[in-house]
Formats: structure tokens, C-alpha cells, sequence
């Protein structure tokens, strides 16, 4: 009797010591670093790129560690002084995010906002769950 419960308990620790090594190389793999100053827009529609820009006049988004305050400012003011945009404005700052929203007079296409935050010196974004790719390969 002694024996058979040495031999489930010692099954009992190695299937937790399993379990706990694979769990720890998981969350190692979906939590990768983003770039600095990429936009992450978490939108239903924007899993096609083409379409959601396509349709889009006010675009929510946060930017990931975008510096300063100072520097916040800059971007806000530099997407706000193109011409086709109606307002632009800063949010709430929550840990390295920093929230914008973007109002724009009419519907532009997807290169439109590519140049738009590549002139504000925006690098990456992201959209809903997929990796972060360059702003010039979106």
C-alpha cells in the first residue's frame, strides 16, 4: 500500500512540473516587446487594412511608448495640421499607451494614413491581434 502511494504521488508531481515548464514557455512567446511609437487600432473591421481605412472619418488608436509629453504634443499637432483632417486630440494616457482620436473631413485610403503617420514619425502598427508590422508595409 505504501508503495502505491509513493508512486501516484511521484505522478502526481511530475505531471504539475510539466504543466507549469510548458504554461511558462507559452506566455513567453505571446508577449513580445512592441516598437516604440506603434499605433495599435483595435477595431472589428480592421482585420482587412484596405477596407477599414477605406471607410473610416474618426479613427480611435493608441500609440505604445511614444515618449514625453512634449513629444505627444508634437505628433498631435503634426496629425492635426493636415489639411484633411478636422481635429485631432489626445486622450487618456494609460501605462505606455497613449490614446488619440482622429477626425478627418472625408474618407481617405490606406496610403493616405500611411504618409500621414509616417510624417508624424509613427513606425509600426498594429492591428487587432495580428504582429506589428512597419508603417510602409501595411
Amino acid at each position: 500500500m505504501t508503495i502505491l502511494k509513493m508512486i501516484s504521488l511521484s505522478i502526481l508531481l511530475a505531471s504539475t512540473a510539466s504543466v507549469t515548464s510548458i504554461k511558462a514557455n507559452i506566455n513567453n512567446t505571446l508577449f513580445a516587446e512592441l516598437p516604440a511609437k506603434t499605433i495599435c487600432i483595435k477595431h472589428p473591421e480592421a482585420a482587412d487594412a484596405n477596407k477599414f481605412f477605406a471607410k473610416a472619418t474618426i479613427i480611435n488608436f493608441e500609440i505604445f511608448k511614444v515618449g514625453s509629453a512634449s513629444e505627444l504634443d508634437k505628433i498631435v499637432k503634426l496629425l492635426g495640421s493636415d489639411a484633411n483632417v478636422e481635429s485631432c486630440t489626445s486622450g487618456k494616457i494609460t501605462g505606455d499607451f497613449s490614446a488619440i482620436t482622429l477626425n478627418l473631413k472625408s474618407a481617405k485610403n490606406k496610403v493616405y494614413f500611411i504618409n500621414l503617420f509616417k510624417k508624424a514619425g509613427l513606425t509600426h502598427i498594429k492591428l487587432n491581434n495580428s504582429d506589428a508590422v512597419e508603417t510602409d508595409k501595411l
